[in-house]
């Protein structure tokens, strides 16, 4: 697909002190061990597919591809998301630096004159029509960043257990489908808050199937890790509150993008205003970086 974004996407590689560069003109790249991976590397350092790297927008979004060989950001596990130019990921011993390169540049071709004024003439019309909407909407998205919303609770009240079984041996059966997949789910909490949540209304159903089968011993051991999991998750989900809150007040708008992120993931399920927040958020900032990235 012809990229039609102004911007070349950059990759830089340090690997032992010696540093490779890489460009996609395309706007896309994919890296890992694989043969058909645009950026190559060895077998020992990247999964197959470990990581591809596009341009949205004329910002950088980046997504894992691997499960078992994590990409770090600023020491924490990446998934995926928005990257400012500029950003540092780690992959083992590896530091990858992305950037993004004005194709003008590139080239060493200069603008057309008469194209200049009229890119100027429409960013003058552009910033009278945003004024005008701002005067007349002042309660629009540039306040965004300005404000903290309150955050509802993670595990609303009305989220109570049931099975939805009552013969005995199929309540038992059902419960430990339950706590099977509560488990599994509970292990990739720390990387996935969505898993982390979900697990939690496992857990709580797999106690009740255990009730209602007679299995009280069962059901008192699962109830002990549902209380400790959700625990730990409530204040996973305040810290990350308070993170971001700190981020956006001094400024720091990949770190609070990032965290924006995993709280959305926290809150996947749910609905209203602050999920609203939350994303109106995430879409302010990702304007900010895309205007990071003309200017560079």
């Amino acid at each position: 697909m012809t990229n039609l974004s102004p911007f070349i996407l950059t990759l830089e590689i340090e690997r032992t002190g010696k540093l490779s560069s890489f460009e996609a003109a395309s706007g896309s790249m994919l890296v890992g061990s694989g043969s058909h991976c645009d950026v190559r590397l060895l077998p020992e350092e990247a999964a197959p597919e470990q990581l591809s790297i596009e341009v949205r927008e004329d910002s950088i979004y980046a997504r894992s591809l691997s499960a078992d060989i994590a990409v770090l950001q600023a020491g924490e596990r990446f998934d995926e998301g928005y990257l400012a130019a500029g950003a540092l990921l780690t992959l083992g011993e590896l530091e990858l630096r992305v950037g993004l390169r004005s194709e003008q540049k590139r080239s060493g071709l200069k603008a057309d004159s008469a194209l200049q004024t009229t890119l100027v003439r429409a960013a003058l019309m552009a910033g009278i029509c945003i004024g005008l909407y701002k005067l007349m909407y002042p309660d629009t998205q540039a306040g965004v960043l300005d404000r903290m919303v309150a955050a509802p609770a993670l595990f609303p009240e009305s989220d109570a257990a049931h099975c939805n079984v009552q013969d005995a041996s199929e309540a038992s059966f059902q419960a430990q489908r339950y706590r099977l997949e509560a488990s599994l789910r509970q292990e990739r909490a720390p990387f996935y808050a969505r898993d982390g949540v979900a697990s939690v209304g496992l857990y709580r159903d797999a106690e009740a199937c255990f009730r209602t089968a007679g299995r009280d011993t069962d059901a008192a051991k699962v109830a002990k890790t549902q209380k400790k999991l959700r625990a730990d998750l409530e204040d996973e989900f305040h810290v990350r509150q308070v993170r971001l809150e700190r981020f956006l007040s001094l400024k720091k708008h990949d770190q609070a993008q990032q965290e924006v992120y995993v709280l959305q993931s926290f809150v996947h399920h749910q609905d209203g205003e602050y999920v609203q927040w939350l994303a109106a958020v995430q879409r302010e900032l990702n304007a900010r970086f895309a205007s990071v990235a003309r200017k560079r």
